[in-house]
């Protein structure tokens, strides 16, 4: 993934734990947040991913989506 000059490798899918559903300020439980993403995302709403070149990010930046090889990773 290209954002800006900066390339991330996305190595694969990290399933969501039950901390998703906790509000960070208030701490107040709201189980439907999980339902929601397993309903939506089949429980899986991040990626784990590496650097592979690493710069500054701006807002407004252009964010595409690159073939492993367009990236130059080498991640085994």
């Amino acid at each position: 993934m290209h954002i800006g000059d900066v390339v991330i490798g996305i190595q694969d899918l990290r399933g969501r734990c039950i901390m998703t559903t906790f509000d960070p300020d208030t701490l107040k439980q709201d189980r439907q947040v999980l339902t929601d993403i397993v309903r939506r995302f089949e429980g899986t709403l991040a990626l784990n991913c590496f650097v592979i070149r690493g710069g500054d990010i701006r807002v407004g930046d252009t964010v595409e989506l690159a073939r492993h090889r367009e990236c130059g990773a080498n991640r085994a």
